[in-house]
C-alpha cells in the first residue's frame, strides 16, 4: 500500500513557473497544525512530607533551638497545597511544502510526501512520592528513633571492643547512652558527646515544580516503496530538578580583615600538607591567625596526646602561632579537612573560633548535625539531540526502523528521585551537591550520555507459503513446514559510558559526600586491557599515581579535592551498550479463526560483553592503587534463549 505520510492534509501547491516572491508570500501562510494549549497543571503534594514534616515533626536550629508549644503544624501538614500558577502552554506547527516540478520537485516530491514541523511546550514533572518514601524510612523523627555515636568522636583507639557473645552488655555505659525522649514536635539533640552532629536525613520544606522547556524541529520526506526518512532536532532543557544535598553542611565563613574565605584560607593549608611542608616551616595565614587567635601557643599540637610533638614531622615550633597549630592537625587528616574542621570548630582543639574565653564553638558547623541529606529541587539539565531515522511501513511482509543518534546530556546529578546517596550502597555516587555555596561544581555530562547511539528494529514474514509471494498456493504439509516463517529483532549500539574515578581520600569540602579526583597528568587511556588476567578499563593501572596523602604531591596523575572542590566528574569514557535480540516465529492456521504460533527468541544471541565501567569503579579508589581500574560489573546480561508456544481463537 503506497500511504501517504498518515493524518497530513495537502498544503496549496505553486506550480514550477511561480517567483520565488509569490514562493515567500504563500509560505506563512501555509500552516497545517497551530496548537496553543495551555495546562493548568494542578500539582497536589503530600504535605505531611514535603511541607508540614519540618513543620510537625523536626525543628532545625543553627545557633538556638526552639520548641514549638502545640502540633498545630500537624493540622496544617494534613491539608493539600494546590498550585494553580504552573501554566504549561505548547505550541506546533506544521508546513507541507511541494512543487510541481524542478529541482523542488524532486526534493520534496508531490502534495502531502514532505513535512517541516516545529513544537515547543513547558512540561511540569509529578514528583513526590519518592521524597515521602525516603523521608518515611530515614526522616521519621519522633516516630521511628535510631540510636547511634556521634560522628567523629570514637576513633581506632577508643572504640569498644567485641569480647563474646555478651560484649554488648560489657560496653562502656557512655557507649549507649539512653534513648531520646519522643514526641512532637522533636528536636534533635545538640550535644556533641551525645547524639549531637549526627549524620541523618532531612527534607526542604521550599520544593518547587520540577519543569522543561521542550523543543523540536524535524523534516520528514515520504520515498518510494513505502520508505520514510526524517531528520529531527529535540532539545530539553529542565529547571528545579531534584538534587541531594547536604542541608547542613559547614560554612565558607569570610574574615572581612584578610578579605579570606574558609575555603581559600583551608586550600592554603592543604596543598602544604600535600607538599610535606612541616609545622615549623609554616609562615602565618592571616585568616587563621584573625579567626583563631586563641589556637596560638605551646602543647597545642597533633603528633601526639600531650601535644607536644608534631604531626607534620620535623621540629617542634619555638613558639607555635595559631596557623601552624591548626595545620598540623590538618596535615593529620589531609584529604579528610572537615573532621580538622569538626575538631577545631565543635571539640576546640586547638582553639575554638573568636576572643570569648575558651573561644564560640559550632561557628562552621551545625551542632545538630555534621551531614544532613536532603533533596532540593534546584538542579538543571539540557539534551540536545540529532535523530536520523529510515522507516519502512509494514508491505510485503517487511517492516523495520533504523535510527541514528548523535546527542549531549548535561546535568548536575543524574539520580532519579528513588535513588539517593543515603540509601543506594554506592549506586549513587557522583549525583550529590558536595559544595552547597557552589552546587553547579559537578555540572558534567550526564552519567547515562552515550555519544552516538544506533538501533534498530524489524519484523519479516518470510515470503514464501500460502497467501505470500511465493508458494502462495502452497497447501498441506509443503506449507506446513515451509511456510509462514517470520524473523524480528532488535539491535542496539552506544558508544561509551562516562565514568569518574574516586581518590578515596576526598572529604575536605564535606564530612559525608567525598568528592572525585582531580587530573592533573597525562589522560590514561580507557578501554578494556588484559592485566594479570584480568580486564581493566585502564592500560597500565599500575602507573597511575595519585597526591592523595600527606607528602605526595609531585608529577602524579590524580590528587585529591581541596577544600571548597568536588572534583571532576565523568571525565572518562568507558564501554558503551551492544546487544542483538533476534527471534524466529512460524504460524500455523488451522482454521479460519484459530491459530498456532511457536516463537524463539534469544536475548543477546552474541554473547557479547560489554563492562560498566562507573559501576565497577564504585569503591575502587586511588588511596589504595592495587587492584584499582578491574571491571567486576557488566552492562549487557549472559545469553538468554526462551520458546513459546500460543494457541488464538
Amino acid at each position: 500500500m503506497n500511504r501517504k505520510l498518515s493524518g497530513r492534509k495537502r498544503a496549496w501547491g505553486f506550480a514550477g513557473g511561480q517567483s520565488a516572491a509569490e514562493l515567500g508570500m504563500v509560505m506563512p501562510f501555509v500552516v497545517l497544525l497551530l496548537l496553543a494549549i495551555v495546562d493548568f497543571a494542578r500539582f497536589f503534594y503530600v504535605t505531611v512530607a514535603l511541607n508540614g514534616a519540618a513543620r510537625a515533626g523536626v525543628q532545625f536550629g543553627a545557633q538556638s533551638l526552639t520548641t514549638a508549644a502545640d502540633t498545630s503544624g500537624m493540622t496544617a501538614a494534613a491539608d493539600a497545597d494546590w498550585n494553580y500558577k504552573d501554566v504549561a502552554p505548547r505550541f506546533a506547527i506544521a508546513y507541507s511544502p511541494h512543487a510541481s516540478n524542478g529541482f523542488l520537485h524532486k526534493l520534496l516530491g508531490d502534495a502531502g510526501k514532505s513535512s517541516i514541523r516545529a513544537g515547543y511546550g513547558l512540561y511540569f514533572d509529578h514528583f513526590g512520592e519518592g521524597v515521602v518514601n525516603t523521608f518515611d524510612r530515614q526522616g521519621s523523627w519522633g516516630l521511628t528513633t535510631t540510636i547511634s555515636n556521634p560522628a567523629g568522636v570514637l576513633g581506632v583507639d577508643t572504640v569498644p571492643r567485641y569480647t563474646g557473645l555478651l560484649g554488648v552488655a560489657n560496653l562502656p555505659p557512655s557507649s549507649i547512652p539512653p534513648p531520646l525522649p519522643h514526641g512532637f514536635p522533636y528536636t534533635p539533640s545538640n550535644d556533641a558527646s551525645t547524639f549531637g552532629l549526627a549524620i541523618a536525613w532531612g527534607i526542604d520544606n521550599h520544593l518547587k515544580t520540577p519543569y522543561s522547556h521542550v523543543v523540536d524541529f524535524s523534516i520528514t520526506r515520504e520515498l518510494p516503496h513505502n520508505f520514510v526518512l526524517e531528520a529531527t532536532y529535540t532539545g530539553r532543557f529542565a529547571h528545579h530538578l531534584l538534587q541531594e544535598i547536604d542541608l547542613s553542611e559547614p560554612l565558607d565563613l569570610y574574615d572581612p580583615a584578610s578579605h579570606t574565605d574558609y575555603f581559600t584560607a583551608a586550600q592554603m593549608l592543604s596543598k602544604a600538607a600535600y607538599a610535606g611542608v612541616q609545622a615549623a616551616s609554616m609562615q602565618p595565614i592571616q585568616y587563621w591567625q584573625d579567626m583563631f587567635p586563641q589556637a596560638a601557643g605551646p602543647n597545642l599540637l597533633s603528633g601526639n596526646k600531650a601535644g607536644t610533638a608534631p604531626c607534620s614531622g620535623g621540629p617542634v615550633p619555638a613558639s607555635p602561632t595559631a596557623t601552624q597549630n591548626i595545620y598540623d592537625s590538618y596535615f593529620c587528616n589531609v584529604g579528610n579537612e572537615t573532621l580538622a574542621l569538626e575538631l577545631l570548630d565543635a571539640f576546640c582543639f586547638p582553639a575554638c573560633a573568636g576572643t570569648a574565653p575558651g573561644g564560640t564553638p559550632f561557628r562552621y558547623y551545625q551542632d545538630q548535625f555534621s551531614s544532613l541529606y536532603g533533596w532540593q529541587t534546584r538542579g538543571n539539565s539540557n539534551y540536545n539531540g540529532l535523530q536520523l531515522t529510515l522507516r519502512h511501513a509494514m508491505s510485503a511482509g517487511l517492516q523495520f526502523d533504523l535510527n541514528y543518534v548523535y546527542s549531549k546530556s548535561i546535568d548536575v546529578g543524574s539520580n532519579a528521585e528513588r535513588v539517593n546517596g543515603f540509601e543506594s550502597s554506592g549506586l549513587a555516587f557522583n549525583s550529590q551537591v558536595i559544595n552547597a555555596f557552589s552546587p553547579d561544581q559537578w555540572r558534567a555530562v550526564s552519567d547515562f550520555d552515550a555519544t552516538h547511539q544506533i538501533n534498530s528494529n524489524w519484523v519479516w514474514d518470510l515470503p514464501y507459503g500460502r497467501g505470500r509471494h511465493w508458494g502462495s498456493s502452497a497447501r498441506g504439509f509443503v506449507n506446513a513446514v515451509f511456510g509462514g516463517w517470520g524473523l524480528n529483532g532488535l539491535v542496539r549500539w552506544t558508544s561509551g559510558f562516562p565514568f569518574s574515578v574516586e581518590a578515596g581520600n576526598g572529604w575536605s569540602t564535606d564530612f559525608e559526600l567525598e568528592g572525585s579526583s582531580i587530573l592533573t597528568g597525562p589522560k590514561p587511556k580507557t578501554g578494556v586491557f588484559m592485566v594479570n588476567g584480568s580486564p581493566s578499563v585502564f592500560q597500565n593501572p599500575q602507573s597511575i599515581t595519585c597526591t592523595c596523602t600527606a607528602g605526595s604531591a609531585g608529577n602524579t596523575t590524580f590528587r585529591s579535592t581541596y577544600p571548597g572542590e568536588a572534583g571532576e566528574r565523568n571525565i572518562f569514557r568507558g564501554q558503551g551498550f551492544f546487544g542483538i535480540d533476534p527471534g524466529l516465529s512460524k504460524t500455523w492456521n488451522l482454521t479460519e479463526d484459530k491459530s498456532l504460533r511457536f516463537a524463539w527468541e534469544v536475548f543477546n544471541a552474541t554473547n557479547s560483553v560489554r563492562f560498566d565501567a562507573a559501576g565497577s569503579l564504585i569503591g575502587e579508589t586511588l588511596f589504595s592503587i592495587t587492584g584499582f581500574g578491574l571491571l567486576n560489573t557488566t552492562l549487557t546480561q549472559p545469553r538468554v534463549m526462551q520458546y513459546s508456544l500460543r494457541f488464538s481463537f
